[in-house]
């Protein structure tokens, strides 16, 4: 499962690796880490191999799921019992 491999490379306690999959591009360009213990979805490049942006995130984001086309994310806060809806794009 993605989310180890991006705890080993980060060296942090991620529960869900999802990458952002461009269709016409056909290869990841990014993932999107839940961290939480942190309150937080990182952004990874996963080109550079780095972190490019952290989003505050209350309530242990816990899991991730895109929209068809790849504009939002949606994150589960179970502790906050809410759906987080973030813009993937910007």
């Amino acid at each position: 499962m993605r989310s180890h491999l991006w705890s080993a490379i980060l060296g942090v306690g991620l529960s869900l690796a999802a990458p952002a999959v461009d269709a016409r591009a056909g290869a990841a360009s990014e993932a999107f880490t839940t961290n939480q213990t942190g309150n937080s979805v990182s952004v990874v490049d996963l080109d550079a191999m780095r972190a490019v942006a952290e989003i505050a995130v209350g309530g242990r984001p816990a899991g991730i799921a895109f929209s068809p086309n790849l504009d939002r994310a949606y994150v589960t806060a179970p502790e906050a019992r809410e759906l987080v809806v973030l813009d993937a794009k910007t």
